[in-house]
């Protein structure tokens, strides 16, 4: 009786090693990701005073258009300018502690104390500017989203808001930027937005 008992243990004993070492490599792949993830976007914030150039296309599943970016924000200040070579037509936004503002190239001015309700009303596209600020510099907007890294530990793929962006292209680190996307594709249902940053600058 007792050599079917210890054979038992045995078994049980190799099962258990087993699992172990099928679970270890996972948890230090999952924490080894989480650290650089938390390593990036606190790169990523600390790069608070900045401006990029590039492109960008965005739709709403039923209007869209594309055009040049150029991208400036300082904390919460924003000032992004988008021109569209098809139509001709400029479009400027601006956020500072006034409130927002979207000025066309006629001259036109929409004003409100919220620049994502400003955004909603104009152009109803559904962009979430916001959190769009964050994703450009390769973090999420603080609060709750998943992340996912590729083989050189930088962010492939991150979920937030309802919205899945996808990595496709980083710039390298230079002089005092860290590394940065340099191409990202945001969707979430019908809505999406394409972001090719050809240039990124800090500010002073």
């Amino acid at each position: 009786m007792r050599q079917p008992l210890e054979s038992r243990r045995l078994l049980l004993m190799g099962i258990g090693a087993a699992l172990l070492a099928a679970c270890a490599p996972r948890t230090v792949r999952r924490d080894v990701a989480a650290t650089a993830a938390a390593a990036q976007e606190q790169a990523a914030r600390e790069l608070s005073a900045f401006r990029l150039q590039g492109r960008v296309a965005l739709s709403d599943g039923d209007q869209g258009g594309s055009g040049r970016l150029i991208w400036e924000q300082r904390g919460g200040d924003l000032d992004v300018r988008f021109s569209a070579p098809v139509t001709q037509r400029t479009w400027r936004l601006q956020r500072d502690t006034e409130g927002a503002r979207l000025i066309d190239d006629q001259g036109e001015v929409h004003a409100d104390a919220d620049l994502q309700q400003l955004l909603d009303r104009v152009w109803a596209v559904g962009v979430p500017v916001e959190a769009l600020s964050y994703w450009l510099r390769g973090s999420r907007l603080p609060g709750r989203g998943q992340v996912s890294m590729d083989q050189q530990q930088r962010l492939e793929q991150l979920q937030q808001a309802g919205w899945t962006v996808d990595y496709l292209r980083w710039h390298p680190a230079q002089g005092e930027l860290p590394e940065l996307p340099a191409k990202l594709y945001a969707s979430s249902g019908d809505r999406w937005v394409r972001v090719v940053v050809q240039r990124w600058q800090p500010l002073g």
